[in-house]
């Protein structure tokens, strides 16, 4: 997405707050084996699905940053 829309101006959050996240998703064809599963690395963010015979998914979700929105001062009539 950073290729994407590198100029893209970061979304405004609920609760009065900018952030700007980064996405990554890897996939690959995953040949047959048994199980199905998922996973999920809290210590790295990575989230892991397994469906035998027909793919492997990896993705990952990081917040790259985030700061409080700027107030502007408003007068009464305009």
């Amino acid at each position: 997405m950073r290729d994407a829309l590198p100029l893209q101006a970061p979304v405004a959050m609920p609760g009065g707050r900018r952030s700007r996240w980064s996405f990554e998703v890897v996939a690959s064809r995953d040949p047959f084996v048994p199980g199905v599963g998922f996973e999920f690395d809290e210590s790295s963010g990575w989230f892991e699905l397994h469906w035998p015979g027909r793919v492997h998914v990896r993705s990952r979700v990081w917040l790259e940053g985030a700061s409080p929105l700027q107030r502007v001062a408003r007068s009464p009539r305009g």
